[in-house]
């Protein structure tokens, strides 16, 4: 089994490699074109600020970032445009029970840390230990979709002593 100081580095080696989105702007917007999706100006504007985050924003604080320089802007459409991008695939929703949900534009499979002092969400490139079709092939169960989480504190909560 590894030393503690062994796991340390090899998730220091993880965590640092670039996590990247798995569509890029233009391919978004493909995809929801070739949906049969309108794209509007707001749709526009939100796509490209969602596009490179790794922060994992919230409706609110994505209509709060976009409301100043999109006046015609409601909260009603960035929910409806991040349904949108996630019943295409192109975006995960992150259901916290008694908090508002997340969006991840990081479809590819990977591990998120959840810091439940300050909320931060920090993805991890690292596969799922078993694929969805590996589960179909031993269990015969259809998995439509993945998530790994580790909840606790990140490094700057535990250093500042938030609990």
């Amino acid at each position: 089994m590894s030393s503690q100081y062994e796991l340390t580095n090899e998730l220091r080696t993880i965590t640092d490699k670039p996590v990247t989105n798995a569509l890029t702007p233009a391919e978004m917007l493909d995809a929801l074109q070739a949906a049969g999706c309108r794209i509007t100006t707001q749709r526009l504007a939100i796509i490209n600020h969602l596009a490179n985050r790794t922060d994992h924003p919230s409706a609110r604080s994505i209509y709060d970032a976009l409301v100043a320089r999109e006046s015609e802007l409601s909260l009603a459409t960035v929910y409806n445009t991040l349904a949108t991008l996630a019943d295409n695939g192109l975006v995960l929703e992150l259901d916290y029970d008694g908090a508002e949900n997340r969006y991840d534009t990081n479809t590819r499979p990977h591990v998120n840390l959840h810091c439940t002092t300050c909320g931060t969400i920090i993805d991890v490139p690292v596969e799922p230990p078993v694929s969805v079709d590996e589960i179909l092939e031993a269990e015969g169960f259809e998995a439509t979709d993945c998530r790994m989480e580790y909840r606790g504190r990140c490094a700057q909560c535990r250093a500042n002593g938030r609990t």
